[in-house]
């Protein structure tokens, strides 16, 4: 009776280490598929998720952003058509996530991580065009500065755009939260019936890009 017993502690003792959750094993995963692409250094988002040394302090964080699904950001009407480039966590990689933050977010065996993705510093897309932003002055401090900034073309007709891409100039103000953030930056074209000021901006030219900039200044 004994030994029966100490072979059923044995055995559930190893199913409980195999299910449980790590960052190397389970989370990375997904993170890099999903995430990474923001949450690299250097890049938009205002922290790292890379490593674990890196993304354990944020875990709590994490996983508050991922149930709610406010990360990763996706605007558009999930009634209106599919996208193959949305980025939405499915549920199981939601329910992965807060079982290992409820867990204590462990780390796991080194060797269980998987390749770290490869960014490449400057453009994600291939630019046929590249419009030039005045350089523009944040301020420290700002709060929810909206910025229009006004960038001609010079098209000589009427273009279609497929892809476009801003790349910050200082990225220590353009990251997505954090004390310093540019959270968003929408490019658009703007109606022809504006005002007077805006009108004279637009004169002589088809099409002007207007950028966004929702900013907070460096601290």
């Amino acid at each position: 009776m004994k030994r029966l017993f100490s072979a059923l502690v044995v055995l559930c003792a190893v199913a409980s280490a195999e299910q449980t959750i790590t960052f190397n094993k389970d989370v990375a995963p997904i993170f890099y598929q999903h995430c990474v692409v923001c949450h690299h250094p250097n890049d938009i988002a205002p922290m790292s998720l890379m490593t674990y040394k890196e993304a354990r302090p944020w875990a709590a964080a994490i996983r508050q952003a991922v149930v709610q699904r406010a990360m990763p950001p996706w605007h558009a009407n999930p009634k209106v058509g599919h996208y193959i480039n949305d980025p939405k966590l499915a549920d199981k990689d939601i329910s992965t996530i807060e079982a290992w933050v409820k867990a204590g977010s462990p780390e796991g065996d080194p060797k269980d991580l998987p390749a770290a993705p490869v960014f490449k510093d400057g453009w994600h897309i291939k630019p046929d065009v590249v419009l030039t932003i005045p350089p523009t002055t944040v301020a420290a401090g700002n709060q929810d500065d909206y910025e229009y900034i006004y960038v001609p073309t010079n098209f000589k007709q009427d273009m279609w755009v497929q892809a476009a891409e801003v790349v910050p100039g200082d990225r220590r103000v353009v990251l997505v939260g954090g004390e310093a953030a540019v959270t968003a930056a929408l490019v658009y074209a703007p109606a022809r019936n504006r005002t007077a000021v805006q009108a004279a901006a637009l004169a002589g030219l088809t099409l002007v890009l207007v950028v966004l900039i929702w900013v907070t200044g460096l601290s």
